[in-house]
């Protein structure tokens, strides 16, 4: 059977498309003999994700399979899913893969003897991540090096799948016999780019794999430029423009000042241990000297005991073992680790869950660009949206999910950012006087 085969009739172009509509070019299952069997007409669910943070594409499909084809395929972990589904008006931007089938789960028998059971699949590159690991030490190179050679030597990426922000010094790293996802995960903790660049990641997405760094992906801008709105369904909107419109936002997380303390998420100090000189050296950060989508830091700076948080260095401590005057110090630019420390931190204050409608176009490691209205209107304005919900979000895991019962694609994208277009109000800083006298009343 032919794996490209396309299992809905063709849209015309001047035929409206439906804001979920959808073409399956291919589903099929590829087992060991590498024969495709389609599996369309079986597939209830199919979900795709992708995570910034995990690193490999991975997701689910529930089947229900009348023809026993699990059993007259043998599957047994040797399989592939082979996927191109495409959007009618953007047949460009194909969802298009092949992954490596790992797990069967939830398998229970159904009515009129069929069964029910969900495939579970991953990149082939994470299959095989688990496979290998990684004992090589890498003298005088730049941190992006190393991490182009992983994933070209170990996981077998080609070029065109590599996307490789450039670090700058190079440096001298041993790796000790780390999976090759391990090893590229604790680089991105250790690279840094002159003079700003100092939060890299390591994820993959439909464009393939990226080793990029976060002021990197601010600088690219969005890629949906269109912002999408949440507004009400009783609003009339032009011929496909419901497209760009949010279904639903659920707010994950607004802030935690207690855990933004603990965890260095305004200020930090660096503390280095030299057990030969028997000295101990610190310095002061704070999330005010990173930068940030915005010029605004998504946290206020509150003042306690006298003193703005962001000045409270003692809040959370990063140690290292160090020789001071050496030049393997000097090359460590420990600075770069806390300022990553500090970005991943602030990135986490604000965090919000949309759903729109299917789009392959938004994918993990880009931009999207939202408008929120005020829960209630502000008297004084007569601008709906809220000027600090609103704007531009980083894009941290996404959830392609295609309904195949209600023919329905929804785009589930989980968003985070570390700043604000808008400024919070700054704490006055008679505050803690304020308070004190509040508490002897």
């Amino acid at each position: 059977m032919a794996t490209e085969s396309i299992s809905q009739a063709p849209i015309s172009s001047d035929q409206y498309v439906d804001s979920r509509d959808y073409r399956i070019h291919a589903l099929s299952i590829i087992g060991a003999d590498g024969v495709p069997n389609d599996i369309t007409e079986m597939v209830v669910e199919l979900q795709i994700r992708q995570d910034i943070y995990l690193g490999f594409m991975s997701g689910d499909l529930l089947i229900t399979d009348g023809t026993d084809i699990h059993s007259i395929s043998a599957l047994h972990g040797n399989e592939y899913l082979h996927v191109h589904i495409t959007e009618p008006e953007h047949e460009d931007v194909p969802i298009k893969k092949t992954f490596r089938i790992y797990k069967v789960g939830g398998r229970e028998r159904t009515q009129n003897n069929s069964q029910r059971y969900t495939l579970y699949f991953c990149s082939d590159e994470l299959f095989q991540s688990h496979t290998k690991k990684v004992s090589k030490g890498y003298k005088g190179e730049k941190v992006s090096d190393i991490a182009r050679d992983i994933m070209s030597s170990y996981l077998k990426v080609p070029d065109d799948k590599m996307i490789v922000d450039p670090t700058s010094d190079p440096m001298s790293i041993i790796i000790p016999n780390k999976r090759p996802s391990e090893a590229l995960q604790w680089l991105c903790t250790r690279a840094f780019a002159q003079p700003d660049d100092t939060c890299y990641f390591f994820y993959e997405n439909l464009n393939g794999f990226n080793f990029r760094s976060l002021q990197s992906i601010y600088r690219t801008g969005t890629i949906v430029k269109v912002p999408f709105k949440y507004e009400s369904k009783s609003i009339a909107k032009e011929l496909g423009m419901d497209k760009y419109a949010i279904d639903s936002i659920d707010v994950k997380h607004d802030f935690d000042a207690l855990k933004s303390v603990s965890q260095g998420g305004y200020a930090m100090k660096l503390q280095g241990l030299d057990p030969f000189h028997q000295t101990i050296t610190n310095t002061d950060y704070s999330v005010d000297k990173i930068k940030t989508l915005y010029p605004n830091p998504a946290m206020t700076n509150p003042v306690s005991d006298d003193t703005a948080l962001f000045d409270k260095g003692e809040s959370h401590y990063m140690t290292y073992i160090q020789t001071e005057g050496t030049s393997t110090e000097e090359k460590n630019h420990t600075e770069s680790w806390v300022k990553r420390t500090l970005s991943m931190a602030a990135l986490a204050a604000t965090q919000i869950q949309v759903v729109v409608p299917g789009s392959a176009r938004l994918q993990v490691g880009t931009l999207m660009s939202i408008k929120v209205p005020y829960a209630s209107m502000p008297t004084e304005s007569s601008d709906i949206w809220d000027k600090r919900k609103s704007g531009k979000y980083l894009i941290v895991a996404i959830n392609q999910k295609f309904d195949m019962v209600n023919h329905r694609w929804d785009t589930i994208a989980l968003l985070s950012r570390d700043s604000m277009p808008v400024a919070l109000p700054a704490a006055d800083t008679s505050l803690p006087d304020k308070i004190k006298k509040l508490n002897k009343q």
